[in-house]
């Protein structure tokens, strides 16, 4: 009993780790997009931010997280508004138990100033 509630705390732990990253990897993610548009030297992307993201998704397989970027308001230019969206599907593993996996998600949002 002692031992699968360990595994359960440590399972908690992941969650939250989890929750923490991609948090910080979505604000980050959206403040990439907001300094990078079509004028600028470096041009934003699905793929540049799919790589602002993966540094702090460590912990997961990289075919469970998703990050996507999307506009609205102008669209993708200066005074547009950037959205980005991170998602994280975390399995559960407990001794002789089966949760359903989790998804952890955050949004991130900004106004396009370069």
């Amino acid at each position: 009993m002692f031992f699968a509630l360990m595994i359960g705390f440590i399972n908690v732990c992941m969650v939250t780790l989890g929750l923490c990253s991609i948090s910080y990897a979505c604000r980050r993610a959206g403040r990439y997009a907001c300094l990078h548009s079509p004028a600028s030297l470096l041009p934003v992307s699905q793929s540049t931010i799919s790589a602002q993201v993966a540094p702090f998704v460590f912990n997961y397989p990289s075919n469970t997280y998703s990050a996507t970027l999307t506009y609205s308001g102008t669209g993708n230019v200066v005074g547009g508004t950037a959205v980005v969206n991170v998602r994280i599907t975390y399995t559960i593993v407990l001794p002789f138990v089966t949760i359903p996996a989790v998804t952890l998600s955050s949004t991130a949002s900004g106004t396009i100033i370069q």
